[in-house]
């Protein structure tokens, strides 16, 4: 039996940047298969364990989490043989780095790996910045990989041998092996290890989504993967475009161990929960039956929402739907009406049926250009002045590495590094490594049709437009603001769209 202690990245955001308050469903899958297979786990969750804690900045940049001196007192009071530490965004890239250096120089005997997508992306790189700090990365679906190295703990011949593990040898050569094949049944991974993460002090609300409604929270990832091919998206590489559920009975298993141990609103988090047909029609029914509220927070397209759908959503507990508007108007600046009446159809049900809505856009696309950007403004505009949405919020779009887009701009140099490509349409403010701006709330490039400096100013003038809030106090109180409340006319802003619809 090996003993491995997971935790999670330190927090790092620019100022205009959300503080999330998410579960890490990662290490909760790892650690639960880790504990499944015989092994001895537990998890530190440094994010919400350190919530209000500073633990670095420098101008405009934060990083939240434990302090060091208690995390180093969680490792010698567990004493593990394995520390694995999850990478969950780019963004927070350089608090990694200062982690595993501190663990490290503390705990110079004990075995360091991490994953997640950008590991996964740039192993060389992640590896040789680490100094010699991280011993292992393992990249792509994480639970197999694990396991074989918590197995091989003292065969260091071994864990070089295995599937999904990246390294670097005595003499700084690089090795990386195959892929681990996913797991075909998401079942076999067994119960979750739900004490792993029940007594972690979660905010009250999630910062990132809805109210829930005074109960204790839960994310939940019923299924992973998704067949779209989005250039801006790191889905369909991680998980190779395959599509795959949990069973039914596992799904009612699994929500009677979460609210046996006190919780009662849950939040999707699946990639394509909108498009999976009864499956998700018997989900929705679990909750129902289960008495427990629901909110989807990231497998919603608005293309495959009908107003059917929104009502049988209301009708088994929904309270809060995230639904991202696939909007553009590159080629003529006009919106159809058929477009906006399926909006609004949509819209108007959830409404109608008590559900809150986010919705959301990205801009900031290569091609776009600064008047095809105002559109979509103004058709946000249009939807929160209807009260067709409660609240609006606005994405940057980022070259994050190893997308679609990545490969289009970057090309590989040596030692794990890549440069822009001469020819490529994307500027990056900064440089490419400027990991600050690798968020999804303040922009990060430029293109051939608009600078960084109009983009920038564009996006936080949108977020004023379309929400009525400051754009130097975005994330004020480090949580999505409210709009005002308006005298909604609804005639007002449908004349005022109009010259906009085609």
């Amino acid at each position: 039996m090996t003993k491995v202690m997971l935790m999670t990245t330190p927090l790092v955001t620019n100022k205009d940047d959300l503080k999330k308050s998410a579960m890490n469903n990662g290490l909760l899958y790892i650690g639960s298969y880790l504990r499944n297979n015989g092994h001895d786990v537990t998890l530190v969750d440094t994010i919400i364990e350190g919530w209000n804690n500073v633990r670095h900045q420098k101008d405009n940049v934060t990083e939240f989490g434990l302090p060091n001196e208690d995390l180093e007192k969680k490792v010698i009071e567990y004493n593990p043989d394995i520390i694995g530490i999850n990478l969950a965004a780019t963004v927070s890239y350089p608090g990694f780095l200062r982690q595993i250096k501190f663990l490290k120089q503390k705990f110079p005997n004990k075995m360091i790996i991490a994953g997640g997508a950008h590991l996964t992306a740039l192993p060389e790189k992640s590896l040789r910045d680490s100094l010699g700090n991280l011993d292992y990365i393992v990249h792509g679906e994480g639970e197999k990989v694990a396991l074989n190295i918590a197995n091989n703990v003292n065969n260091t011949n071994a864990i070089q041998e295995q599937n999904g593990v990246a390294y670097l040898d005595a003499n700084g050569k690089f090795f990386i092996n195959p892929a681990e094949p996913l797991i075909k049944n998401l079942d076999d991974i067994g119960d979750l290890a739900i004490d792993l993460i029940k007594d972690l002090p979660f905010t009250l609300n999630p910062t990132y989504g809805g109210s829930a409604h005074g109960k204790k929270y839960a994310d939940l990832f019923l299924s992973r993967g998704c067949p779209r091919n989005c250039g801006f998206c790191y889905t369909p590489q991680m998980w190779r475009r395959v599509v795959r559920k949990h069973s039914l009975n596992w799904i009612s298993k699994t929500l009677d161990q979460f609210i046996d141990a006190g919780f009662g609103h849950f939040i999707i988090q699946d990639d394509n929960f909108s498009r999976m047909g009864d499956w998700s029609y018997s989900v929705m029914d679990l909750f129902k039956d289960k008495n427990v509220t629901w909110e989807d927070n990231g497998g919603l397209e608005m293309e495959s929402l009908d107003p059917e759908i929104i009502e049988r959503m209301a009708n088994t507990n929904c309270t809060t739907l995230f639904i991202p508007l696939n909007l553009r108007t590159n080629n003529t600046n006009k919106v159809s009406r058929d477009l906006l009446n399926q909006y609004t159809s949509v819209l108007k049900a959830a409404k109608e049926n008590g559900i809150f809505i986010y919705t959301a856009h990205i801009m900031g696309f290569p091609d776009q250009t600064i008047e095809g950007m105002r559109i979509q403004t103004e058709f946000a505009k249009y939807l929160i002045d209807t009260g067709l949405s409660d609240f609006h919020v606005v994405y940057g779009y980022s070259v994050l590495p190893g997308t679609g887009r990545f490969h289009q701009v970057m090309e590989p140099t040596k030692n794990g590094e890549y440069q822009v490509r001469a020819d490529c349409d994307v500027k990056f403010h900064g440089g490419w490594q400027n990991w600050p701006l690798y968020s999804i709330n303040h922009p990060q490039i430029g293109s051939t049709t608009f600078t960084y400096e109009e983009l920038k100013e564009e996006y936080f003038q949108t977020i004023n437009t379309i929400n009525g809030t400051n754009s130097n106090q975005w994330f004020n109180g480090r949580e999505w603001p409210k709009p005002p409340t308006r005298v909604l006319d609804h005639n007002a802003a449908i004349n005022r769209f109009e010259p906009y619809l085609e």
